[in-house]
């Protein structure tokens, strides 16, 4: 049986499944899933933050970092929902409902509301992993490869792509997006590579002496990149120690009265890299879940015009 403790002074729920122990930080400024252990092997998969609303972007443009910006906090029966009012920089109504699952998920529902006109707008999602984890994906095949749904890969580093980060766009117009300009703003210029298209929208970190997996899965209509640090030893090449992780969500025209709703999955568990054990948990995610879009009439627009 789940168990979930709030504890409003410090912006903290802390929370055991039969699975999976941790904290979800939200105390009004930064949030994210820390301190996440699995608990048959006792392993902390996590360094420091797990499912982070990072990076909001358009076009050409960067308007901030939610994972530093002012939230609302709500407990829910399952977890906790955030919310982020509209602002002058993102005149955007964002939220992230979190909720925490038996025996070895946590499902974050994200959703926006445009208050303005953002082309390409996105939502970036930020994961940093254990140093004794290795990053993962899904690609799908290349010319006169056999034609399979979908390839693991795990990148290695490479002196082409140095500090560079990977990314596999769902198709060619995403890989667009990811090359506009939006990296080039902002703290932290920052560049990406897109490589072949994904096979999945689902990433993982595995230990890489241990059968401990940790899947990030995204709907594939609200998926539009998957991106991961590669792996080297080379301890002065930073993307190669920086063990991260990053889904791309929407990707499309924001409009004013619209509303976009999707949902991001990770789980844990000791799956040893095996291909078929990912595919089975991204298709009970598949089936739980659908992506829920639409629009809704915004009559009162002083919250953005007073901030």
């Amino acid at each position: 049986m789940t168990h979930l403790a709030w504890n409003a002074e410090s912006g903290e729920l802390r929370f055991r499944t039969e699975s999976l122990e941790g904290t979800l930080r939200a105390d009004g400024t930064r949030h994210a899933v820390t301190q996440l252990i699995h608990r048959p092997t006792g392993v902390r998969v996590d360094r420091d933050m797990l499912l982070a609303i990072y990076r909001l972007l358009s076009r050409s443009a960067w308007m901030g970092e939610a994972r530093v910006m002012s939230h609302t906090v709500r407990p829910t029966e399952d977890g906790i929902e955030l919310a982020w009012m509209p602002r002058l920089a993102h005149q955007v109504l964002l939220s992230a409902r979190f909720a925490i699952h038996e025996p070895d998920y946590i499902d974050c529902t994200i959703g926006v509301v445009g208050h303005a006109y953002y082309p390409d707008y996105e939502v970036f999602v930020s994961n940093y992993f254990a140093r004794s984890f290795r990053s993962g994906g899904y690609v799908g095949p290349a010319r006169g490869e056999e034609m399979k749904a979908s390839i693991q890969v795990q990148p290695q580093g490479s002196p082409i792509f140095r500090e560079m980060y990977i990314t596999f766009p769902r198709d060619e117009q995403s890989a667009h997006l990811i090359t506009d300009g939006r990296w080039q703003r902002g703290r932290h210029f920052t560049r990406f590579l897109p490589a072949r298209y994904y096979g999945l929208p689902l990433g993982f970190y595995s230990q890489t002496e241990g059968p401990l997996d940790v899947l990030l899965m995204g709907l594939p209509c609200d998926t539009f990149a998957v991106s991961m640090a590669y792996a080297t030893d080379d301890p002065s090449d930073n993307v190669g120690q920086h063990n991260s992780f990053y889904l791309s969500l929407f990707g499309k025209d924001l409009h004013p009265g619209e509303r976009w709703q999707t949902t991001v999955r990770l789980v844990v568990g000791a799956f040893s890299r095996d291909p078929r054990q990912h595919s089975a948990q991204y298709e009970k995610f598949l089936a739980d879940h659908d992506a829920q879009s639409g629009s809704l009439e915004i009559e009162d627009l002083s919250v953005v015009q007073g901030t």
